[in-house]
């Protein structure tokens, strides 16, 4: 993956310690408003408990991936001089810093659907998406979220086309001996799970959902964690609309929106990708064959998926905070981030894409 969408902090000014808002939750200590810096944020732009974040009770900060956005605002656009320095420029920086994100996490997920052998027929039009992205970050002049919230609305189908191209064409991959449940025993599983004891509330943003993030501006109350971990997706363009949120009801399982897939043997690929229900808090789907699923915008918090097979499943947006992905394969799930990683719970185990990292706080043996 670029570069240019990996954050760099040592070339940011901490602006995702000043620009969000945050309120006191299980992810976040403390109340922040928005433009204001965290008191844990240093002289140097450094986080003071950078090392500390999740005993000191900000985990949100630790599944935090502004895409690059930080450095570029402060090195490309702000030309390297900093809110501090400039106190009259910061409200702008702070905007122009909330629809950058929002844009590099498209090119990101752009990036990666471009890099689909399946997506081929799909190629001119996504590096079409890719330069008209990159063009309206460039104008920074006149950027705003609003409109970089309208752009992810416009990017949204060509996301899910390749998407589809790629789930009901999946590229031949080698067997696993596991004895796995049947679709049907997925449905039940994910219909009977316990819902798990999640402040979902604490997470939701405060602005309707308009694509991967839901609350990706600067207004008060903004869940920074919520932000990365995926309503965004990762903050995902079919992330859950926030009255879901609002109803952590593991029983709606997958009587939700989506068709359930259709019943062949365990171990062996549908032709028909699968579609759960969006409302999966708890949900029990351990060791379940999920390959090819249909997980966009699904509310995964606290499920247990230890040793599923989640292979070329789409899990953009997907909410993934406390699920438990041990001994899971994740080696090809489209559009998976890594604040999504940062916020679940795994293994040595579990099988990663190449492009993301095993996160710090997963044990390192099982």
């Amino acid at each position: 993956m670029d570069t240019e969408l990996r954050a760099d902090c040592s070339k940011c000014f901490g602006l995702c310690c000043v620009a969000p808002a945050f309120a006191r939750s299980s992810d976040f200590a403390i109340d922040k408003p928005a433009g204001h810096p965290c008191p844990n944020l240093r002289d140097d732009f450094r986080c003071g408990i950078h090392t500390r974040l999740r005993d000191r009770g900000f985990t949100g900060c630790t599944v935090y991936d502004c895409f690059g956005a930080g450095q570029h605002v402060a090195q490309v656009i702000a030309e390297g001089r900093d809110w501090r320095q400039a106190p009259a420029t910061a409200p702008r920086m702070f905007e122009v810093f909330a629809a950058v994100r929002i844009l590099h996490e498209l090119l990101w997920y752009l990036t990666e659907a471009r890099s689909l052998p399946q997506s081929h027929p799909l190629h001119q039009d996504l590096d079409d998406a890719l330069s008209t992205t990159r063009s309206l970050r460039d104008a920074s002049d006149d950027l705003t979220p609003a409109i970089a919230e309208r752009h992810r609305e416009q990017i949204a189908p060509l996301l899910r086309a390749a998407s589809h191209l790629a789930r009901t064409n999946p590229r031949p991959e080698p067997s696993q001996p596991r004895n796995r449940p049947t679709p049907a025993e997925i449905d039940t599983a994910a219909r009977t799970g316990t819902a798990a004891q999640t402040d979902t509330t604490a997470h939701t943003g405060t602005t309707a959902d308009t694509g991967t993030t839901a609350d990706t501006g600067t207004a008060a109350h903004t869940d920074l964690a919520a932000r990365t971990v995926g309503r965004q997706g990762g903050e995902g363009v079919d992330s859950p609309r926030q009255d879901d949120h609002m109803r952590p009801d593991s029983s709606a399982g997958t009587r939700g929106r989506g068709k359930t897939r259709r019943q062949t043997a365990p171990g062996r690929r549908s032709k028909v990708p699968v579609t759960l229900g969006r409302q999966l808090i708890g949900a029990r789907l351990r060791g379940a064959d999920l390959r090819n699923a249909d997980l966009r915008g699904g509310l995964l918090i606290g499920a247990d998926l230890s040793g599923a097979d989640l292979r070329n499943a789409d899990v953009i947006g997907a909410d993934l905070r406390g699920a438990d992905l041990s001994g899971a394969d994740l080696s090809s799930t489209l559009f998976l981030i890594q604040s999504q990683l940062d916020a679940a719970v795994g293994d040595a185990s579990t099988r990663l894409p190449p492009r993301l990292h095993r996160p710090a706080h997963w044990p390192t043996s099982r």
